[in-house]
């Protein structure tokens, strides 16, 4: 027969795992190209602050998503491994001291977002693409024609 001992610690282990079974079923997954639903379903949780200071194609506080893709869509280009990882440790740890890249707003760290949650976070913000953005004008000069040569006036 059981011991009561016993019987706890198989209850106790038990909670455990139905814990466990039930975040997971909870648990959203966020892939690039879902839907600003499925991305608020994925933050609401771990990362409330993203929409509060982000949006779609808008600047809030920070830049709209549309404008970070455009701007890193070189680098991921060249190196996404790199540039995912870059931008994970900007969500988890913040920009403070980081040189201005987006106006000078402060991102506070999200200290709740695991590295696999960042990076998943960065790739569905770089899979909006974004068109990059026209430097802006800057004045040019332009090459005049040369003037003709008048005919020099003779001496007198």
């Amino acid at each position: 027969m059981p011991t009561l001992k016993t019987l706890g610690i198989g209850l106790a282990a038990g909670s455990i795992l139905f814990a466990g079974i039930a975040l997971a079923a909870d648990a959203v997954d966020l892939k690039p190209g879902d839907d600003w639903a499925a991305f608020e379903k994925f933050t609401e949780k771990k990362v409330p602050p993203c929409k509060t200071c982000h949006s779609i194609d808008k600047k809030i506080v920070g830049p709209a998503y549309k404008d970070v893709a455009a701007k890193r869509k070189e680098d991921a280009a060249k190196d996404k491994e790199g540039t995912v990882k870059m931008l994970a440790e900007k969500i988890m740890k913040g920009n403070a001291g980081s040189p201005a890249v987006y106006g000078g707003a402060v991102m506070t760290p999200n200290t709740m977002v695991t590295e696999e949650e960042a990076k998943k976070l960065v790739e569905w913000v770089l899979a909006l693409g974004g068109e990059a953005k026209a430097e802006e004008a800057k004045p040019t000069t332009v090459a005049k024609p040369a003037e003709e040569a008048k005919p020099a006036e003779t001496a007198k």
